[in-house]
């Protein structure tokens, strides 16, 4: 069996290949998958304090803007 020798070029582009891929990885927003996992809004733990307007109904919303 014989073993493939590869080419200063190739071994450079399977370089950057993989710099490539690892930074495409490491730059993807991945807030959202987590978020999958673990919830939203207070079952997170996150209760708002007195500063943060909280809206229940349409009115509330109007009130808000207005």
């Amino acid at each position: 069996m014989e073993h493939k020798k590869y080419s200063p070029k190739s071994i450079l582009k399977i370089v950057c290949g993989i710099a490539f891929a690892f930074w495409l990885m490491m730059g993807a927003p991945i807030g959202w998958i987590y978020d999958l996992g673990v919830g939203t809004g207070t079952e997170q733990g996150q209760m708002p304090d007195q500063s943060v307007s909280v809206v229940h109904t349409q009115d509330d919303v109007e009130d808000f803007f207005f």
